[in-house]
């Protein structure tokens, strides 16, 4: 027997269910009914934008207009910014090249985004705010900063925030050039103060770590000057259980005797104050780029860092460098630590991708590989180079993950040129086309590279993932961005978005139920019936579906929802029948995406009930 209930309400009672999930998701899987090569876009799409074309600028999606559908919010080469709506409407658009150069620069200049925007309510008003990242480090003469946009692109008050003049871009690369360095760091927003109110933490060109209250100014003890550049994004986790956050970063370093640097690059864990954690920082043989993702890889209630590094030292050396990805425990010791075949300048993505409800960690090394390992034991799950249409197999290093052809579990997308490569998370098989045209597998296509993390949303609310990729057009002169429906998905997607989810703190979290009792014994008279209430709660807010599933040989369980207004609530009737005795029955709890849960019950049937009265003693 099934019954099916949606959740849209949440409270604690008998069982409850923990965990992060993006959105809801039936767990009736549809037959395939994917069409044959390329798929059409969604109504709208794609999109051309007024300005020029999008490199490493992943985009992202969240509802910023309270509309109840998310927004596409990307930036260019030229510095724009954009919100494109889910029907394909440019919403707006600004220019942060000009709103660096009014926020006092001493040379006004262009500049470039190639960072994720984060999303984020700052001032706890229930409008979400954006952060942007700014600037370039190839590109010679660019100013860099962080810019603050309110939802409607208007300017959030004590921003932008200019660098230093520290590190140079372009020709100028190593020494100051009159301009504010770049930031590539996406930033990330959380508490980690205690005090309730979020801070928004990045790295950036000029050799400096910062640390920003909403306002813009500087936390105490912030910037850290940390001595080289940094490329990495951070990641916001209580990495040794004191109940406050820290917060974790890569930079690149060279030899310094005088501090004690190395070649190569560090991965460092900083308080609030600015001291750094206990264990940490911990060398890398070449440079991090990697950003570092967090999560409780082996079940014992405490976070796991992994992160990949770069490719500098390798590069001028020609030694075998840049190629672990390491998982690291809390204090710094290492989980597992495995090495790919080339570097691995790309940041992890996490999520269940084998369906064993636990997570697992994707990269794409400089081979143009994609590389899966358990995340508890770092067990290879599976090798493999995906290729696009043309026969090409020249992965960039972006990944997100969610359910593509509707089983329940994540797959891995890359990019391949201008292409969206899928691969079967379960054995990495390649679900999409490899000959042009694309034959019996679907195909995305755009006419440029694409360097930035495909997007996976449900832009149209029709139950299923969509997928957003932005490049430009075949002349470079203007950039694009595609979505497409993917018809046999559920919304299962753990890392959707570069980073994992629109505050960017680089944290996953496997959903699993977790049942408050193990068993359900109970006593009734014969004839007679008793209910009880079950009640399933969804840890990260939002809905989801869930499953009762009884096994029941007696045919002594009722399962319906509860006569209460309370939605996520059911009820268990247990008729007991008019011969006494001893009799067994179970319920299965499921919800899409994470493992299931069974509570046996035992049914004791007897003629009468004597009430014995104890003392109630405290212990």
């Amino acid at each position: 027997m099934f019954i099916r209930r949606r959740m849209t309400s949440f409270s604690t009672l008998s069982l409850i269910l923990l965990g992060v999930f993006a959105t809801s998701a039936s767990l009736s899987l549809a037959a395939p009914t994917m069409p044959q090569g390329f798929l059409p876009e969604l109504p709208g799409f794609p999109v051309t934008l007024p300005g020029k074309v999008i490199q490493f600028s992943h985009p992202v999606t969240a509802d910023i207009n309270g509309d109840g559908r998310p927004e596409i919010l990307v930036g260019g080469t030229d510095g724009r910014f954009y919100a494109i709506s889910s029907t394909g409407q440019l919403l707006w658009q600004v220019r942060t090249d000009e709103m660096l150069n009014r926020a006092g620069v001493r040379n006004p200049s262009d500049t470039r985004i190639r960072s994720a925007a984060t999303v984020a309510d700052l001032n706890g008003d229930g409008r979400p705010e954006i952060i942007v990242s700014v600037g370039e480090v190839f590109q010679a003469h660019q100013n860099g900063g962080i810019i603050v946009l309110n939802a409607d692109g208007t300017t959030f008050p004590g921003w932008p925030q200019l660098t230093n003049d520290k590190g140079g871009s372009g020709g100028d690369l190593g020494s100051p050039d009159g301009y504010t360095d770049g930031v590539v760091s996406s930033p990330a927003v959380g508490d980690i103060t205690g005090d309730g109110v979020p801070e928004i933490i990045y790295g950036s060109f000029d050799h400096n770590v910062y640390v920003k209250r909403i306002d813009g100014s500087d936390l105490p003890g912030w910037p850290k000057f940390v001595r080289d550049t940094v490329w990495s994004s951070p990641a916001i986790v209580d990495l040794d259980g004191d109940g406050r956050n820290e917060f974790v970063i890569g930079i690149d370093a060279h030899r310094d005797d005088f501090y004690g640097d190395k070649d190569g690059g560090y991965v460092k864990a900083f308080r609030a104050d600015g001291s750094e954690v206990p264990g940490w920082p911990q060398h890398q043989d070449d440079i991090v780029w990697s950003s570092p993702a967090i999560a409780d890889l082996d079940g014992d209630g405490r976070p796991e860092v992994v992160v990949g590094s770069g490719n500098i030292v390798a590069r001028t050396t020609g030694d075998p460098l840049g190629r672990n990805v390491t998982a690291y425990r809390g204090d710094g010791t290492i989980l597992w630590r495995r090495a790919a075949n080339a570097p691995v300048e790309s940041s992890p993505a996490l999520g269940d991708i084998d369906g064993d409800g636990e997570l697992d960690v994707v990269v794409v090394a400089d081979d143009a590989q994609v590389y899966a390992w358990k995340g508890r034991t770092g067990e290879l799950l599976w090798v493999k180079r995906p290729i696009n249409i043309f026969g090409a197999a020249d992965a960039t290093k972006v990944t997100s993950l969610g359910d593509f052809d509707g089983d329940g579990v994540n797959d891995v997308f890359t990019t391949v040129g201008g292409t969206v490569a899928v691969l079967r998370g379960r054995d990495g098989m390649l679900l999409t086309g490899t000959t042009n045209p694309p034959g019996d597998k679907p195909a995305f296509y755009t006419e440029q590279v694409l360097n930035g993390t495909p997007a996976l949303s449900d832009l149209n609310g029709d139950g299923k993932l969509d997928l957003i990729a932005c490049s430009g057009n075949a002349d470079r002169s203007h950039g694009v961005c595609h979505a497409w429906t993917l018809p046999d998905s559920s919304l299962v997607a753990s890392w959707p978005t570069f980073r994992g989810n629109l505050k960017h703190q680089g944290r996953a979290v496997q959903p699993r139920l977790l049942a408050s009792i193990s068993e359900l014994d109970a006593l009734v008279v014969k004839g007679t019936q008793r209910s009880f209430s079950v009640t399933l709660v969804d840890g990260s807010g939002g809905p989801v579906d869930w499953v009762v599933e009884t096994q029941d040989p007696s045919r002594l369980l009722v399962v319906s929802q509860a006569a209460s207004v309370v939605e996520n609530s059911t009820t268990i009737t247990i008729r007991a029948p008019a011969t006494i005795g001893t009799y067994r029955a179970s319920i299965t709890l499921k919800a899409q995406g994470v493992p299931s849960i069974t509570v046996p019950i035992t049914l004791r049937v007897v003629n009468k009930i004597h009430s014995v009265h104890l003392p109630l003693t405290r212990r």
